[in-house]
Order: structure tokens, then sequence, then C-alpha cells
């Protein structure tokens, strides 16, 4: 019996001409599928193809962890993580009615009320693939700081999740953490079902193994010819935008989807990029991820990631990569050498409604890009709403810096059809990185100007505003669109 289920909309939807021959080769793992100028990467990157099973291997340490957690007492974890460090473990906490405290952003807004947390009964996973993400190796040397001023040791109190080798897979080690180390050879935007999926979701007392079950299962159908992911991977090329209404069933799934899609497709002028909006008055290819799709939730992460590799063939695009997420990186790290102020180059309210406005005549699509505080701020999401109704274009919406290890790519390197509205605001107060020579509220705003000005050299209109007071800013913001 099969583990896929998909609507009509999907099941009679025409197959791509030649598709039937590439998922066998997925299976064998032949990194020439996308092409002689991506086979160097794809053969370091398809690891994930056997994760429902080499993942098998984490289960007694998995279980080991859960049982140190039930010993300490530890009644809350907290994940450091940008992106695919983050989103699937989100997902599956979520789904599961667990409370994961995700920190993915630099704003002392949202960092701030951690100062003050007690780590007793807490524990602090620090999780990167490469181990150097700006983002994550700021929040380690907070919570360093942080669970020794509560009186107890880091190594006490922190896990860190990341590959054999990095810099801080060496860091953890010296200093005695926990360390798990996820299998090289898998992507980040891959690595739902890897130690970086698997490890906070221990954590939280989830049982793993029926998710690997589920997601073996699928595995055995999509290793043949004519399978589901071949209709969905078709379906998913038929337009640059993807209109998602969100699941019910598993909170948070579209948005990993959207990392997953528009981060592996969105390159070379091409690409898919998924928005969750729902009601929209726009046409656009439409999947309600419960309706559309039957699927447990291991089925649904090995199922989307084998159409993006299928899709990555049909676009002719290696889906491993991610050449232009740099391009923000290195404007960041100079502007906080430079120590550039971002909030000079914010527009009036009055004029941000007039530039889109006659931006979006020829605009494909128009991205939020909101440098804020998710939770806090989240009023600012009625946003995307109104001026979708509004512009009658596609409208994203992105926390940043989140954002930029998701759709970020698709921004620079998919069709070069974008309008962006960066947001950022004042913070109430400050706090220092430790060890760096900027502080919390200068990387984020370096982070948002770093992105406009990539791009902005890519030829591409950039609309900025920055609140000086948040609540006020965003409630004039949502009436000039009302």
């Amino acid at each position: 019996m099969s583990t896929i289920r998909l609507s009509s909309k999907l099941s009679n939807f025409p197959r791509f001409n030649g598709i039937e021959s590439i998922s066998p080769r997925i299976a064998a793992k032949d990194p020439t599928i996308w092409g002689e100028d991506a086979a160097a990467e794809a053969a370091i990157r398809l690891g994930w193809v056997d994760l429902p099973e080499s993942s098998r291997a984490l289960l007694p340490r998995l279980d080991a962890l859960w049982a140190w957690a039930r010993s300490e007492g530890i009644t809350q974890v907290l994940l450091c993580g940008m992106g695919g460090s983050s989103l699937a473990p989100e997902v599956i906490a979520r789904s599961h009615g667990k409370e994961l405290i995700v920190i993915d952003s630099t704003d002392p807004n949202a960092l701030a009320p951690l100062t003050h947390l007690s780590f007793t009964k807490r524990v602090v996973v620090i999780s990167s693939k490469s181990g150097t993400t700006v983002e994550t190796r700021s929040h380690l040397a907070l919570f360093e700081e942080l669970i020794r001023k509560s009186g107890m040791e880091p190594r006490e109190r922190l896990i860190v999740v990341t590959d054999p080798g990095s810099p801080l897979d060496t860091y953890a080690r010296s200093h005695e953490f926990q360390v798990f180390n996820a299998n090289p050879d898998v992507g980040g935007r891959f690595s739902a079902l890897s130690a970086f999926g698997l490890v906070p979701s221990a954590l939280l007392g989830i049982d793993i193994a029926p998710i690997l079950d589920d997601a073996s299962e699928t595995l055995a159908e999509l290793i043949h010819s004519g399978n589901p992911a071949e209709l969905l991977a078709s379906y998913l090329a038929q337009s640059h935008f993807l209109r998602i209404k969100e699941s019910v069933k598993y909170p948070g799934l579209g948005d990993w989807i959207e990392q997953l899609v528009a981060e592996s497709s969105g390159k070379e002028g091409k690409g898919v990029l998924p928005w969750i909006s729902d009601p929209s008055p726009l046409n656009y290819p439409f999947l309600d991820l419960d309706s559309d799709l039957a699927l447990t939730l291991g089925s649904h992460f090995m199922l989307w990631e084998w159409s993006t590799a299928l899709l990555g063939w049909i676009l002719r695009v290696d889906p491993f990569n991610q050449p232009n997420v740099q391009e923000t990186k290195s404007a960041t790290m100079n502007l906080l050498s430079t120590k550039s102020n971002s909030a000079n180059h914010s527009l009036a309210i009055a004029q941000i409604r007039e530039g889109l406005e006659s931006a979006a005549k020829d605009a494909g699509y128009l991205a939020i890009c909101a440098f804020l505080n998710r939770g806090e701020d989240n009023a600012i999401l009625k946003l995307r709403h109104r001026l979708e109704t509004h512009l009658r274009i596609p409208v994203t919406f992105g926390w940043g810096p989140r954002f930029l290890h998701s759709t970020g790519q698709f921004h620079k390197g998919g069709p070069k059809v974008g309008v962006f509205l960066s947001i950022t605001g004042e913070s109430r107060n400050d706090l220092k990185v430790p060890g760096e020579t900027f502080s919390f509220q200068e990387l984020i705003q370096a982070q948002a100007s770093g992105d406009a000005l990539a791009l902005q050299a890519k030829g591409l209109k950039v609309f900025r505003l920055h609140l000086q007071d948040r609540t006020e800013s965003i409630a004039e913001l949502l009436k000039a669109f009302d």
C-alpha cells in the first residue's frame, strides 16, 4: 500500500518528459544527474537519500540523550540554528505538541528576555553544519556567558550538532560539550532526518523511530520510476510561484518547504518560490498541504526532498548549492567592520506606499523582509495579505535574518522580477556579542543593509523602512494599506 496519497490535481498532472529515468539514478547516487558543473557538489550532497536507514544508528544515543534530560530535570529546550538547522526540528516539535524555543534572530528585543533565564532545567542546542554561521556563533557566545552567570558550566547545558571537523566541532570538543556529528554528505536543507532534525526532537521526548519508519517506507516507493515525486516535481515546475495553504496537522511545514524548494531551485535566473497565502486573490498553482498530499510527517520530508532533487533536474540547476548566499554574508561583515548605520537609508511610510505601487506594476513578486522580533512584532504579518490584495502580485514574508538562509538565495539567484521591502526596528536595549567588537543591534542592522546591498547589486529594487517605535509604526504601516 502506498504511503503517499495525492489529490486528483496532482495524480492527474502530466509528468515532465523523461523524468521517469531519474529516480533510479538518484537512488544510485549518480552525481551527474544535474550536469557536469554540478557533479562535484552533488557527489558530496547525496547522503540524504540514505537517512531513513542510516539515521537509525543514532537511535541508541538519542535514547540515552532523552534519559539524560529526564535525569537532569530538563523542562525546556532552546535551539540556536538557522535555516535547515532549525526549520525541520521546529515542525517535528510543533506536530507533536511539544515546545521548542527556536532562536534564529539577532534582534536584541528577541534575545533580551533570555538573559534572565535560569539554566537549571534548560538545555541549549547549538546547531550549525558549517560551524561558522555568524548568528549561531554569536548565540553560542551569548549562552556560554549566560550559563556561567547562572552558576553552571556551559558543558553541562550546551549540546552541539555540527559536521565533523568543523570549527564548531573542534571548539565544542575542546570545551567538553556534548557533540553530535551529522553526515557531512547531507546539505543543510536536506537534513530533516539527520542529527540536525533528530537531536532537538529527542531532547523533547519525541519517539524518532516512527518518523524514520514512515520515511523509509516512502523511500522504498521513490527509488522506482513512475513515483509520486515525479508528479509533484512536474507540478512545481509549471510556474515560478507556488501558493501554499499551511498544514494544520504539521504546523510550520510550509516554512520548511519554502526553504527547501526556494533555496534549492532559485539560481541562474530560474527557480520556484513557494509562498504561504490563504486566501488569495491571485491565480497561481496552489497546494493545500493537508488535502492535496495525505502523508505522515516522515513521508512529507522524504517526498519533498526527492521532488526538489527532481525539480533541479527539470530546471537544469544544481539543487545542492547556494551560490548567492555568501553575497549578503560578505556585505554584512564589511558593514560591521565599518560600523555603517542602515537606519540612515529609511524612507517615510508615504514614500513606501508610493514606491511599492509604482514598482509593483512591473514586478513578479514582492518580498517583505522583516528584521524584527518574531512573536512580539507579529502584527506585521498582517501586512502580507494587505499588500497582496492591494498590489495584486505574490507577496512573501520572511523574518530576518532567518529568511537569508531560506528564500534569500531565490531573491538574488532566481528570476530577476522581485521587489523588496526591508524593515528594521529600533531596539529597547542593545546587547553586546561576547568576544566581538559589535553588538546584536549592530549585527541585525548590518545584515539588513548587507542584504539590501546584495539585492541592489543585482539591479533589484529595495525599499527600506526603519521603525523608531515598532508598535506605532507597524500600525501606521498597516493603515497605509488598509
